[in-house]
């Protein structure tokens, strides 16, 4: 009998090669090393953190037949000042994310607790009568944050580096009173809102076992501000007080989502 001496000779290798390749496997799967992870799906999960942000809080009036033109300057100038909301925040987040190649995209919405809080309270005597005088109180708080933001990021193995941004919105609540000790008489303003703003920031996620991954994030919000209109009035005379205050967050909070 003939014999191919060509291909014994890719048999032989055949026979070689496959061998060497199940262990090759083998031994990598045995080392423990992780098969890169798969972000594609929807998720669901938990997050906390902390909330710190600033507040311009504005109290003005105008002269007229309650404020006597000389004390309006020092009233407007002690009623503009800033404050610093801060405040604990925990919630619930879902969403939805795709992977091409090391590209990952999303989408993802959250609704949490939004507990930040600042104050000021500021008295001084008229510059016309100092026997008399005035305080200006001025607080924000928030009580909830939605948002709802695309995500883009890149995987490598088990990490996910991403950026996001997009719709922030938020309840926001704005008190303020000018109390008079000369009449005496007082003004007490008070506005709650959903107030409209924009996020963005940038994370990053580790995958663990069983489709769970836990994660990291930063997010900046803005949410324009709000106002109120309302009069101090006395028997004798009346002002118009306005009042307003914006507020700007930055948010660090710490995930944990499950994949399905």
């Amino acid at each position: 009998m003939k014999y191919n001496i060509t291909g014994g000779l890719a048999v032989s290798a055949l026979l070689i090669v496959v061998p060497f390749g199940t262990a090759g496997a083998a031994g990598h799967a045995a080392q423990g090393l992780p098969a890169p992870y798969d972000w594609t799906g929807w998720y669901a999960g938990v997050n906390v953190g902390g909330a710190w942000g600033t507040s311009d809080v504005v109290t003005q009036t105008a002269p007229g037949n309650f404020f006597n033109p000389a004390n309006v300057p020092a009233i407007n100038s002690n009623g503009n000042s800033k404050v610093d909301p801060n405040g604990f925040t925990g919630g619930i987040q879902a969403g939805y994310n795709r992977q091409y190649g090391a590209l990952v995209t999303g989408i993802e919405a959250d609704f949490d607790y939004f507990g930040t809080k600042a104050s000021r309270s500021v008295s001084a005597p008229y510059i016309t009568v100092p026997a008399s005088s005035y305080t200006i109180n001025q607080e924000v708080k928030t009580t909830w944050l939605f948002t709802a933001r695309p995500r883009v990021g890149w995987a490598a193995n088990n990490w996910l580096l991403y950026v996001t941004g997009g719709l922030a919105v938020t309840g926001l609540d704005y008190k303020n009173s000018l109390v008079d000790t000369f009449y005496p008489a007082a003004e007490n303003g008070s506005v709650t809102q959903a107030r409209l703003g924009w996020t963005a920031g940038f994370g990053v996620e580790y995958a663990l076992l069983n489709s769970w991954s836990v994660r990291t994030e930063y997010l900046h919000a803005a949410f324009g501000s709000v106002s109120s209109n309302v009069p101090i009035v006395s028997a004798a005379a009346a002002a118009p007080i306005n009042n307003s205050a914006n507020l700007n967050e930055n948010i660090v909070r710490l995930g944990i989502n499950k994949k399905f």
